[in-house]
């Protein structure tokens, strides 16, 4: 290991500390993925009378399922899109 200042962290330190970082933030990824997920099959189980009344269908939150995009701005985008008409 080497040090180059005396309050200096090693190399070593500093690259182990970046790898659980970005292993930290894979794992978070993925729950974020997965509560997307579930949010938007929950969206799926509501009927046509209450997607109306979000400003959405069951289509846009199919495309929503599609995308990598934020759903929540995907689906604001298509409730404006759908409004200004």
């Amino acid at each position: 290991m080497t040090i180059s200042l005396s309050g200096e962290r090693s190399v070593a330190v500093a690259h182990s500390s970046g790898f659980a970082a970005s292993v930290r933030r894979h794992f978070a990824q993925i729950r974020a993925d997965k509560a997307r997920m579930k949010a938007l099959k929950t969206l799926l189980e509501y009927d046509e009378f209450r997607l109306d009344d979000l400003g959405i269908c069951r289509q846009d939150v199919l495309d929503a399922l599609a995308h990598r995009a934020p759903a929540g701005q995907f689906l604001a985008f298509r409730r404006s899109a759908r409004a200004a008409r």
